[in-house]
């Protein structure tokens, strides 16, 4: 089987000839950029981008601010304005790196490639 078969395979819920491997990045992105760990953690969060009020803890993980949540009842969710994805901090970088990886791809014909934003979506 080819890469791309194996994904699709395991996607149906059908047998492949091995468990298909997706490397997820996240955080070690952070030495593309030559940054600590606290200091890309502490970039913005997508979830600033709708608005919503985000701790920056010095030693911790950056999250929403759970005593103000954006989100209060389900009516506030047709609030949220639309924004930019090529503006927002994370997401510009996380679209660069999506970009990067399909150009490579072309290297590689039939490897899948996926794009998956990680965040503290928390509003």
């Amino acid at each position: 089987m080819t890469s791309l078969e194996r994904v699709v395979a395991a996607l149906q819920h059908k047998e492949a000839d091995r468990v298909p491997c997706v490397p997820l990045i996240c955080g070690t992105s952070r030495r593309v950029y030559g940054v600590t760990y606290a200091e890309w953690a502490q970039d913005s969060l997508e979830a600033a981008d709708f608005g919503q009020e985000v701790v920056y803890p010095v030693e911790n993980t950056p999250h929403p601010n759970y005593d103000n949540p954006l989100i209060k009842n389900p009516d506030d969710y047709s609030k949220l304005e639309r924004f930019d994805p090529t503006k927002s901090p994370r997401m510009k970088e996380q679209l660069k790196y999506y970009d990067i990886l399909m150009n490579e791809r072309l290297l590689c014909p039939g490897v899948p490639a996926t794009l998956s934003f990680s965040t503290k979506f928390s509003i």
